[in-house]
């Protein structure tokens, strides 16, 4: 396996017979990438799928949900939103943004976007977003949802009463409503199976990337309850994290 970390000189992979490569994580796959060229890499711990396209010879496990994904569990954990509000920066989430509405269009959901550029602007674009959105969902986004703009996204939901769609656990924790999660044992799994694969004469890079099988999630009835929100008691029994009060 490639880490982040190994100082293997290049070529050092083909000079000890090694045949297939598991990189865990970007740096990881970086290195192989670097370092071991006309070696297969099953690629897993990795974001986005763009991220295992672009080294050449490799597939994998990529951590992002697809765009379906995400608004197919937004419909069953809030059947009643309708009007998805989301800020992101363009030059990093513009073709994700374009392709989320057409899938919202599928679904009949409606997606209100809002552009900014730098955090500075994000308290603006949010406030345009009141008494408009019925839910906030967060994406991926190195200006919009990052540690630095928590707070901002967090009393902005609440003031409003917004619920906000997290990317994490944590960010539930914080007082998100809700965020799908992996199950990073199967992750493991699949990343195996993708290695069965190329051990038994498939080219990795005929292997498209695959996302996460199976989708769990972490719920905040505390948030939940302060929305004046109704939660079914199926719905929090099938959550894997649930947060509320003592």
């Amino acid at each position: 396996a490639a880490s982040g970390h190994g100082h293997r000189q290049p070529g050092g992979f083909r000079k000890d017979g090694t045949c297939l490569i598991l990189a865990l994580g970007s740096q990881a796959l970086d290195a192989a990438d670097r370092e071991a060229a006309g070696i297969p890499v099953i690629a897993g711990m990795v974001l986005r799928e763009g991220d295992i396209r672009r080294v050449r010879g490799s597939t994998g496990v990529f951590l992002e949900f697809p765009l379906e994904t995400q608004l197919d569990w937004l419909r069953r954990l809030m059947p009643e939103a309708r009007r998805i509000g989301v800020v992101f920066n363009p030059a990093e989430n513009r073709a994700t943004i374009e392709a989320a509405g057409r899938i919202a269009s599928r679904m009949e959901l409606e997606l209100l976007t809002r552009e900014v550029a730098t955090p500075s602007e994000l308290p603006g674009a949010l406030e345009s977003l009141a008494n408009r959105a019925d839910v906030l969902l967060g994406i991926s986004d190195n200006v919009v949802v990052t540690p630095q703009t928590a707070r901002s996204l967090l009393l902005f939901s609440f003031r409003n009463r917004i619920p906000f769609i997290g990317l994490s656990t944590a960010w539930v924790k914080a007082g998100a409503l809700y965020a799908l999660d992996r199950d990073y044992r199967d992750i493991g799994r699949q990343c195996a199976e993708l290695a069965g694969k190329v051990l038994a004469g498939a080219e990795a890079g005929s292997l498209a990337p695959v996302p996460p099988r199976r989708v769990t999630y972490s719920l905040n009835l505390k948030t939940a309850e302060q929305m004046k929100m109704h939660v079914p008691s199926s719905l929090s029994k099938a959550a894997e994290q649930l947060f509320q009060e003592d």
